[in-house]
């Protein structure tokens, strides 16, 4: 048995979803772990396919609606815009990452037909070059269920390996500061552990000083209005980083 509400087949597009059965709503708290997508469904609304299959309509606007899910799940513009500058992308269209969790957008989002889906079930994706739309496939208990949505298949490929990179960014700083604070993993080591560590160190040491600058910057414009000089954030830096002395 399954537990998937859908009465549609396996395969499904994101319009035949909305025009299904929905549960009208003023508010559900969104997690990373308890929907698969979420995108227009009109001007006012936001449809969103939860975990369990029910298809929610909540009475606000996508942006919102993100806006919501980014303050409950602790999404905070520190974690996300100083890693994406690190790629070096000017006009990058971002994800919401936290780790292993990733909330990508399926297009640009300022585009009405955006789909932000969850990367984390995320099983696999092709591309239909007769529709122009990426098919999503996701597994919910034993059963799949693969959802097309309108994508441009190297836009949407970019986004995705974007996003990808910031998660891999947050697990390197995580592992630095397991290895720092003295949690191990089990794992079986190929390597020389030890110039493996000095590597992780070094990469996570660099991704935080690049955060870090941010913040700085960011705290300095707000009260100063303008950014920090170059000796100034080095300054500030060595406060942040400097090493412990008894």
């Amino acid at each position: 048995m399954t537990n998937c509400q859908f009465k549609t087949t396996t395969f499904t597009t994101i319009n035949e979803l909305k025009q299904g059965p929905v549960t009208l709503t003023g508010y559900y708290q969104l997690t990373w772990d308890n929907f698969l997508l979420i995108t227009h469904y009109d001007e006012r609304q936001t449809f969103v396919l939860l975990q369990d299959g029910r298809r929610l309509v909540i009475d606000k606007p996508l942006k919102q609606a993100l806006k919501d899910f980014s303050t409950i799940n602790h999404c905070y513009q520190r974690c996300t815009i100083p890693y994406y500058d690190i790629l070096g992308e000017k006009h990058p269209i971002r994800a919401f990452v936290a780790g292993k969790n990733l909330l990508v957008p399926s297009m640009g989002i300022q585009n009405s037909e955006v789909v932000y889906y969850m990367a984390k079930p995320l099983k696999g994706h092709y591309y239909l070059d007769d529709q122009q739309e990426m098919m999503l496939l996701f597994e919910m208990d034993q059963e799949s269920l693969n959802i097309s949505v309108p994508a441009y298949q190297r836009k949407f490929d970019k986004i995705l390996q974007q996003a990808d990179a910031i998660s891999q960014m947050h697990l390197v700083e995580l592992h630095e500061m397991e290895h720092r604070y003295g949690i191990e993993r089990d794992c079986a080591c190929y390597g020389n552990q030890y110039y493996e560590r000095a590597e992780l160190t070094a990469k996570a040491f660099e991704i935080k000083r690049h955060v870090y600058g941010y913040v700085l910057n960011s705290l300095h414009e707000r009260l100063y209005g303008e950014r920090l000089s170059e000796e100034g954030m080095e300054r500030l830096l060595e406060v942040l980083f400097d090493t412990f002395k008894r």
